[in-house]
This record gives structure tokens, sequence and C-alpha cells, in this order.
């Protein structure tokens, strides 16, 4: 059996922090996706959707030090879901998309 673990979002960046990890350039930034559907009384509904991306800077991808809060990305990647404890001790999930590719869409 082949496994997939594919995700494509082409959003609007939010917020944009870019580290330095082993010379290597990463950017963590926050990406909005919005649909637009009609509800049962027929009312147009706006549905936004924050997602956590993660990319570090490779050859082929979009200059990380160029994106900012309103570029308009797409981008594919995997999900990746981590365990950690919060500050009140309890444990949560969060799930992150690995960019593979990231590109700017005007």
């Amino acid at each position: 059996m082949d496994y997939i673990n594919r995700v494509e979002l082409a959003g609007t960046v939010g917020a944009c922090r870019l580290t330095q990890a082993g010379g290597q350039t990463v950017a963590r930034m926050s990406v909005a996706t919005t649909i637009v559907y009609r509800d049962s009384a027929g009312e147009q509904v706006l549905e936004t959707t924050w997602h956590s991306v993660v990319a570090w800077q490779k050859p082929g991808m979009a200059d990380l030090e160029k994106i900012s809060k309103g570029s308009c990305l797409h981008i594919t990647g995997r999900l990746r879901c981590s365990r950690y404890t919060r500050s009140d001790g309890g444990e949560a999930l969060a799930y992150e998309v690995v960019a593979d590719t990231l590109r700017e869409v005007r």
C-alpha cells in the first residue's frame, strides 16, 4: 500500500518569522485560506482557516526573505503533527504544513 501525506494551499500570509538553523533560513508563517459557500438560507458565508507553515530555504523555492504579511503564496508540502506540553502541564497537539515548494502568486 502506498501512503500519501500531501497538502496544497493557496492563501495569504498573516505573519512570517525568519530564523537561522544550521546555516539555513527557516520561515515559520501563518497562512489564511478562505472558501465561500451558501448556507441553507441562501446567504453567502466566508470561512477562513489559518494554517501554520514551515519552509526551509532551498533551490527552486521562493526567496523567503521577500515573504511578508499580505503575500499570496501557493504551497505544497506535507502535514506534520507534534505533541508538546502546554504551560499548564497538559499535553497538546500542533499541526503544521512542512513546505516542499513555495511560490509567490500575483
